[in-house]
């Protein structure tokens, strides 16, 4: 199951394997740092920018109200993968999970081949500004 979105010369974008909402994305650094701390100013800039960008193309094509950015930093803040990575997840007003809940939705071939393809497109209208 191939579930990366998007490549770059320093990060690639994927869905999340453990969503806690459809649309659930991850931006994840190419060159391993092991946090957001320890991540070269340069590459912060870069993926904050596609950061950005993504979640304004999420927001659109999830229907979501609002958007959450989220960095984990340190085991006690609950990063489970030691490397720098940023989650864009599409939030609702009248959701029934609450924002900090895990719900593990399961991801299916249906889910991605819902979703890759309006991101895909999004994404690819965006390339030239997406890349630096």
């Amino acid at each position: 199951m191939e579930d990366i979105i998007f490549s770059d010369t320093d990060y690639y974008i994927m869905l999340d394997k453990f969503p806690s909402h459809p649309g659930h994305l991850l931006i994840i650094t190419k060159q391993h740092f092991e946090n957001f701390l320890e991540t070269p100013d340069e590459i912060i800039s870069i993926i904050m920018q596609a950061a950005k960008k993504v979640g304004i193309i999420l927001k659109k094509i999830c229907s979501a109200d609002g958007m959450k950015v989220s960095i984990n930093i340190g085991r006690a803040a609950d990063q489970r993968i030691m490397h720098t990575h940023i989650h864009i997840i599409p939030e609702y007003t009248n959701s029934k999970i609450p924002p900090n809940f895990r719900s593990h939705l399961e991801i299916t071939e249906e889910y991605i081949s819902k979703i890759k393809p309006k991101l895909l497109k999004e994404l690819s209208a965006q390339q030239s500004t997406m890349i630096k």
